[in-house]
């Protein structure tokens, strides 16, 4: 058996003492005053630190042997690195630290654990009297104890809880679960992704690399997502949210907190009570919540949303009030957003001079663009929508929605969708489109384009030259001023020409079609065709201001003139009748000249035909394609 003591205490000399014979079967040093690093080797070693601050390594793996060892920190700051063999580590007085740095395997120790540790070269050893501890290259579970630790899991998956005391917890590399426990605790995951909890007290939660969930706990914390895209909540207590980089999912929840979204595309929850919150860089999405809020946009196409509540102001009735342009809904001040979500309930929704995107969710939502070229969107719900000067695109939803194109010569589009809609038009070139249900459309000024969608619309062209088309369903197409071109689609269709020369086909179904003043071309298409000449302007006797009809089938098809006084003579209404030959008043006759079947219609005895209609081909015509 060998002793060495250092006695002197002036010197700062580190002793070393190994296995020299097989007669020696362990050693015993003491450390005495001064800062040691004592290495016990292999055998079954007492080594007492002394006082100050020690450094004591635990090598049975560095040479022959193992052994079970019992190593004193005695006072000061000690480190003790733990070897093989089941050994008792008594740090002592002072801040100590035990560590596995050098383990082969992952370890399970926990500092409030009176009995054997487990796994790597912690295995079969009993800790005191330590405070801090650093883990293995390996996937480790690390626990802590009632005062304040310091652990850091190094590699691998790590498993670390700090339980009570102001602990200071670090992942290092691995995906790691962190749980600091009470106590204001520094929680840092390190890179890879890991799971970090604050617990109770005021706590500092770091992911710093990795895809990390931080989540705080009770009292007021601090969190930092640092890179990549992490999710921060801070649950109770007056928080601290700082994304960083990555997408981010942020929720700072009850009391009032501050919500930092940083870069990149994140999305935004401030919570209960009177939060902060900023979506910094990217293109982000702000949840309001109850409480008085705070909330900014920053840079980027950023949207806020007040899905989330539901309480009604009673401004303008019983809608829920959304300003853009004074950035206000109730006790919220909202500001640099693009895009606004209304609530479920009935919203009334502005925009500013900016371009903006509104959508009302659901609810029987009323919609402003204002000035900008808009976006807007009902959702569920018979909204009604204005988009204001600017090229907007509004889309009702489903419900009975009512939307309007808005003042200036700009180029709408406007979606009814599902329901039974009205859509305007107004200013512009506009394209509009019913959707399903029975819509009615109208286009306004200028030159538009009209779709009616499924079911049964009216269709109105107003002034322009305008394009209607019925689609599916038996609509009703009125072209209005301008040269219009109209087609009826699927099922019986009306097609009522207007002013001007158009260009109307019936499509499949036995459809009526009116040119009305000016040279129309007319074409029935598929099924049994009526085609109706309301009165003697309709088609005039003049070149080029008669009407066509470009595909008349004889016994299928009719020309009605029923509504038109055959002879202005006589009070009263009177009928036509066909005749092969003559011109009187009241007579109606078809010839065929180049080519092109033409029928004359006499109001008076003048002998000048007062209406002219020109079919194309040869056709014997008989009084059974006629209705007088």
């Amino acid at each position: 058996m060998v002793s060495l003591f250092r006695r002197d205490g002036t010197r700062n000399s580190d002793f070393e003492v190994t296995d020299g014979s097989t007669s020696v079967f362990g050693d015993n040093i003491a450390g005495l005053n001064g800062n040691d690093t004592i290495y016990a080797h292999g055998g079954n070693d007492t080594v007492s630190g002394g006082d100050d601050n020690d450094v004591i390594f635990d090598l049975a793996t560095a040479f022959v042997g193992s052994g079970n060892d019992q190593i004193f920190g005695d006072a000061g700051n000690d480190t003790i690195h733990g070897g093989e063999g089941s050994d008792t580590l008594d740090g002592g007085t002072g801040t100590d630290l035990v560590t596995y740095q050098s383990s082969t395997a992952g370890v399970n120790v926990s500092l409030s654990r009176t009995t054997a540790q487990f796994g790597g070269h912690a295995a079969g050893d009993i800790i005191r009297n330590v405070e801090n501890l650093t883990g293995s290259a390996f996937s480790d579970t690390l626990t802590g104890n009632g005062v304040a630790n310091v652990m850091n899991g190094l590699g691998g998956n790590d498993v670390m809880a700090g339980l009570g005391g102001n602990d200071v917890l670090s992942g290092s590399t691995g995906h790691d679960t962190m749980d600091g426990g009470d106590g204001s605790d520094r929680v840092d995951g390190g890179s890879n992704n890991d799971s970090l909890l604050g617990g109770i007290g005021f706590d500092t939660l770091i992911g710093s690399s990795g895809t990390d969930t931080l989540r705080g706990g009770a009292d007021a914390d601090l969190l930092d997502g640092g890179t990549e895209s992490d999710q921060l909540f801070g649950d109770a207590g007056a928080d601290r949210l700082f994304g960083g980089s990555g997408n981010d999912t942020m929720d700072g929840g009850s009391e009032n907190d501050e919500v930092q979204g940083g870069d990149d595309n994140d999305q935004l929850r401030g919570g209960a009570g009177n939060d902060f919150v900023d979506g910094g860089n990217g293109n982000d999405t702000v949840f309001a919540d109850t409480g008085i809020d705070t909330l900014r946009g920053g840079f980027g196409t950023d949207t806020v949303d007040f899905a989330g509540l539901s309480q009604r102001f009673q401004i303008f009735g019983s809608f829920n009030t959304i300003d853009m342009a004074a950035g206000t809904f109730g006790s919220t001040r909202f500001t640099g957003f693009e895009t606004v979500s209304g609530t479920s309930n009935a919203d009334a929704i502005s925009g500013d001079t900016f371009a903006n995107t509104l959508n009302g969710a659901n609810g029987s939502d009323r919609i402003a663009g204002r000035e900008g070229n808009d976006t807007l969107s009902g959702g569920d719900g018979n909204d009604t929508m204005d988009g204001g000067s600017g090229i907007d695109s509004l889309r009702g939803g489903t419900g009975n929605d009512v939307l309007t194109g808005g003042t200036g010569l700009d180029a709408d589009r406007l979606f009814g969708e599902v329901g039974a809609d009205r859509l305007s038009g107004e200013g512009g070139a506009d394209l509009l489109d019913g959707g399903s249900e029975n819509d009615t459309l109208s286009g306004g000024s200028e030159n538009d384009t009209l779709s009616g969608g499924t079911q049964d619309d009216l269709l109105s062209g107003d002034d322009g030259n305008d394009v209607l088309n019925g689609d599916a369903g038996a609509d009703v197409l009125i072209g209005g001023n301008g040269t219009d071109t109209m087609n009826g689609g699927t099922e019986n269709d009306r097609l009522e020409g207007g002013a001007e020369a158009d260009l109307m086909r019936g499509g499949t179904g036995d459809d009526t079609v009116i040119g009305g003043s000016g040279a129309d071309v007319m074409t029935g298409e598929a099924g049994a065709d009526d085609f109706v000449f309301v009165s003697t302007a309709d088609s005039v006797n003049v070149p080029g201001g008669f009407d066509r009809i470009a595909d008349f089938a004889v016994g299928i098809d009719d020309i009605d003139l029923s509504l038109i006084d055959a002879n202005s003579a006589i009070a009263g209404d009177q009928a036509f009748s066909f005749v092969q030959f003559g011109s009187g008043a009241g007579t109606v006759r078809s010839f065929v000249q180049n080519g092109t079947t033409f029928i004359e219609a006499h109001t008076d005895a003048d002998n000048i035909a007062d209406v002219v209609i020109s079919l194309n081909g040869s056709l014997t015509l008989t009084s059974a394609d006629f209705v007088f």
